[in-house]
């Protein structure tokens, strides 16, 4: 499994990632989400174009610190 490495260097082409979010008012997963960065987001600041993949691709509520790429998927 891969390190967390700074949201600095999360890839910006919707490539969907493991997100920690050190703020978030829901703990249900350990403050881990999984989203994408979006470019197409006319309406939102900079700072607010991380993505939801699981709620119908609402931006999320806070900033997220830290990724990780998704692991493989079973074999």
């Amino acid at each position: 499994m891969s390190e967390w490495k700074t949201i600095e260097s999360a890839p910006r082409d919707e490539t969907l990632v493991l997100l920690y979010f050190p703020d978030a008012p829901w703990n249900i997963e350990g403050n881990i989400g999984t989203g994408f960065y979006s470019t197409n987001a006319d309406d939102v600041a900079e700072n607010d174009r991380w993505f939801r993949l699981e709620s119908d691709g609402n931006p999320f509520d806070t900033r997220p610190t830290h990724w990780m790429p998704l692991p493989e998927p079973p074999k």
